[in-house]
Formats: structure tokens, C-alpha cells, sequence
């Protein structure tokens, strides 16, 4: 489903408001994921650069690059963060203190490879 609504505190929302030209918000059961991914991507063009902000996804689907925004502010981690967090490429703190550059430059650097 597409998300038109940029003013909602929902993370699909706040993607939108950031500048993202589509946000879509796929909602499957756990064991759907895939097929849930697959029917999606069926829809979008090819070549088209996807951001993807889900845990879960990553179980299932290899990305050209995995970033983990790691919750400092709450020290408890979601379950499905940690089962997939030791498979980032990058992980940053999400109090974004970090150098924006240095973290472009390994994104740069993974994708060359």
C-alpha cells in the first residue's frame, strides 16, 4: 500500500516528509515475507533504487547494502534486529553523531565491490 500522508509520526510517514519520491508499507505474515516481497517488486521498475526499512525483510532478500540503525536510547533491541544485525554491512548510532561521509564512503566502497 502506498503511503500519501507525510504529516503521520509512522516511520512510512516520516520516509516520505525526508524526501523519499514513493514509500510503500507491505504488510505480510512472517512466513509471507517473501512472497510478499516478491509481489511487490513486480511492481516497481527496474533499476529503481529501493530503501527497505525492515528487520524481517532482510531474512529473506540479499540487498546490495545492509545498514543497521542501532537504538541507543533504548537499550532492550527488538528481537528481529538482533537475529539480523551480525549480517550489516554498516551499523551507525541512531543519535546520527556519526560522520555522514565516512558512512557514504563505505556505502561506495561495498557497492564497487
Amino acid at each position: 500500500m502506498e503511503t500519501l500522508n507525510a504529516s503521520d509520526n509512522k516511520d512510512t510517514s516520516l520516509l516520505l516528509a525526508a524526501g523519499a519520491d514513493k514509500v510503500y508499507w507491505l504488510k505480510t505474515l512472517e512466513n509471507n515475507i517473501y512472497k510478499g516481497f516478491e509481489a511487490f517488486i513486480t511492481q516497481i521498475s527496474e533499476n529503481t533504487l529501493i530503501v527497505c526499512e525492515s528487520n524481517s525483510l532482510r531474512t529473506v532478500v540479499n540487498p546490495g547494502v545492509f545498514i543497521m540503525i542501532k537504538n541507543t536510547r533504548n537499550c532492550q533491541m527488538k528481537k528481529s534486529a538482533s537475529e539480523v544485525i551480525d549480517q550489516a554491512d554498516i551499523v551507525m548510532e541512531n543519535n546520527f553523531n556519526d560522520n555522514f561521509q565516512e558512512v557514504i564512503k563505505k556505502i561506495e566502497s561495498i557497492i564497487k565491490k
